[in-house]
Parts: structure tokens; C-alpha cells; sequence
């Protein structure tokens, strides 16, 4: 049942490469980039399904009329240099396209008819020709498709919504951080993050449902545990003490609006010897500072500051290369290992 898009359940719905978290519950209409209709015909159907909007009904895009648009290397031409974008190849008006839609054609049927009355569409090479029925499905045809919610998706969806809710946190420097500090199962981690629960969540996922995550939080309770009942909430709180008192836990996690300096100084006592601990921060300056104060105090070796920087790359036969506009630097980490003072020479 975890693999179908189930009534009551957070989804993903996807839309231009735009994601939206929904609660999808039947006969109940739910909106989606200015897209309004019933999910019914989703619900019960598998995850990655993709739908065509019809009036307010979802039609299974593999049921739907097919693009019916042959491609051929042959046929098409070799450079588009010749070619003029002033719109005066395509016949049909933007009035006719309105009055298509009006008399009930489906958007397949409509970029189809725009590929035909295209007079330099022929002309274009194989790669543009693909580009260009893109575009026009992107513009006449209303997809949306449900996805099952993943760090990977929810992180591109804060990153590309509102980064500053989580701290500018990319996918990228979630996968540094969760290997730097080792989650796996069984793990007793702290954590401390102002992220919307993005990086608790991300180290749940790694943990596996095995392990202890103990979350120190700013104000009545992190994100994910209002909705808990207090009684469950007093048991939790109780048994994060008993672990704290021991002093063994095995990573620590800072990633939060607030100076990390005093959070990182008091928390990184509660790890056990020879463990990590990473700080997550939008600018370098807090860092400089955590990093001087674990050098005075001598509690940690190996202790590294760096800049966190990926590269995308577009890869398709024939035009591989780095995307065109890129995101430069999302944040740096400073990463370290505890270690018993006494032991330090």
C-alpha cells in the first residue's frame, strides 16, 4: 500500500517541475499552479503516475491521445541558423487555439496542430524539433503527476520555494552532512536545525526506523511533534534525559538560524570519544569562530572547515554539458571528532 497514492496521505504533486505537498482526500477539490480539480482518479493508483488535466478531471496520460508526432533524423534539417523567431512561421492564431480548447480538444490534439501549421518546423534540426513539442506541451497540455514525499523532493522544493525556511540547505549539502556524521541504524544522534524538519527528517530516513534521534529544539516543540499527544510527548522527553546523562551519544548535528558557537560548545560534551560532529552554517563567519573555540578547548581533532559546491550537468546524446545558470555555494560545514581532553598531549 506504501507504493499507492492513498486518500488522507502528504503527496507531491508535480507540476513544470514545481512540487506542492497536498493532503488528497475524495470529491475535494485541490488546486495546483493556477490547475484546480478532483483527485479521485489518482487515489488507489500507483506513485510516478502521470495525468493530463481535463476540465477538473485527471485523465492517466498513458490512456490520453498519444503527441502522434514522428521524429525522424532524416527528415529534419541539419542547422537552424536560417531560421527566424519573429513568430511568423506558425498559421494558427492565438484565436484559434482559444476556440480550440473552447470546442473540448485535448492539449496532445492541440500541439500537434501547432506542429503542423509550423511552416519552419521541418526545418529545424532533430534536437530543436524536441525542444520546440516540449515547450508546446509544457504550454497546452495540464500534466501533474503524484510523487511519494523523499528528502530529495522535499529539499528541492524548500530550495526552489523559499530557501531561507531552511537555511539554504540544497541537496547536495544534506548528503555531506549525513555522511560526515555517520547516520546509519542504531545511531544516537543530537541534532539541532531551524530547517522545517528537513534534516531530521533526512537523518529518520537514513536511520531506518532503528537508532535514537534526540532533537533540542527553540520554543514549545520541533515541528514534527506537535501533533503527538503529551502523555507520548512527557515519555519521549524522559527517555532523551537518560540518554543525554550518559554522555554517549554517537554524532551531533547543528544546522540553525541562531550562533552556533554556544549550541555547539555545551552539546558536543554529551558525544562519546572519537565521534563526529558537524556545524552547518550560510556564511563563514560563526564557523571561523566554533572552530578557534574547539582549538582552545582541545575536545576535538581533525577538524576541518569547508565550502560545500556542486556542479549540474544536462545530459542528453549529443549536448552533454553543465547546466547554463547554476547556483554558486550553498553554506559551509565544519566537521570534527571528539576526543577526552586528558588524552590530548
Amino acid at each position: 500500500m506504501d507504493s499507492l497514492v492513498n486518500e488522507g496521505v502528504l503527496v507531491l504533486v508535480r507540476k513544470d517541475g514545481v512540487c506542492k505537498p497536498l493532503r488528497l482526500k475524495k470529491g475535494r477539490k485541490v488546486a495546483v499552479d493556477k490547475l484546480s480539480f478532483f483527485p479521485d482518479n489518482a487515489l488507489g493508483r500507483p506513485y510516478g503516475s502521470s495525468y493530463e488535466v481535463r476540465g477538473n478531471q485527471l485523465v492517466l496520460k498513458s490512456t490520453a491521445a498519444g503527441a502522434g508526432i514522428e521524429l525522424s533524423e532524416e527528415a529534419a534539417g541539419s542547422d537552424n541558423r536560417g531560421l527566424t523567431c519573429d513568430g511568423s512561421a506558425q498559421q494558427l492564431t492565438q484565436k484559434d487555439i482559444v476556440q480550440m480548447k473552447a470546442e473540448g480538444y485535448t492539449g496532445q490534439a492541440i500541439v500537434e496542430s501547432v506542429v503542423e501549421n509550423s511552416k519552419s518546423f521541418a526545418e529545424k534540426t532533430i534536437f530543436a524539433q524536441e525542444k520546440y513539442i516540449r515547450k508546446k506541451e509544457s504550454r497546452h497540455v495540464a500534466t501533474v503527476t503524484f510523487l511519494k514525499p523523499s528528502t530529495k523532493l522535499l529539499c528541492e522544493m524548500f530550495y526552489n520555494r523559499a530557501p531561507s525556511k531552511t537555511c539554504h540547505l540544497r541537496l547536495d549539502t544534506i548528503a555531506q552532512i549525513l555522511t560526515q556524521v555517520n547516520a546509519h541504524a542504531s545511531s544516537k544522534l543530537l541534532l539541532v536545525e531551524t530547517c522545517q524538519g528537513l534534516l531530521a527528517g533526512a537523518l529518520l530516513e537514513r536511520m531506518g526506523g532503528s537508532g535514537n534521534l534526540i532533537q533540542v529544539f527553540y520554543g514549545d516543540s520541533p515541528v514534527r511533534q506537535r501533533d503527538i499527544k503529551r502523555k507520548q510527548r512527557d515519555e519521549q522527553y524522559s527517555k532523551a534525559e537518560e540518554l543525554l546523562k550518559l554522555k554517549q551519544m554517537d554524532g551531533l548535528v547543528v544546522a540553525c538560524r541562531f550562533h552556533p558557537e554556544p549550541i555547539l560548545m555545551t552539546l558536543v560534551h554529551f558525544l562519546a570519544p572519537s565521534c563526529p560532529f558537524v556545524v552547518y552554517c550560510p556564511t563563514l563567519e560563526p564557523l571561523v569562530s566554533c572552530f578557534t573555540s574547539l582549538k582552545c578547548a582541545s575536545c576535538a581533532f581533525n577538524i576541518q572547515l569547508f565550502e560545500t559546491w556542486t556542479r549540474k550537468y544536462q545530459v542528453l546524446p549529443s549536448r552533454t554539458h553543465p547546466e547554463m545558470s547554476m547556483d554558486g555555494q550553498s553554506g559551509y560545514i565544519l566537521v570534527g571528532t571528539t576526543v577526552k581532553k586528558q588524552m590530548v598531549t
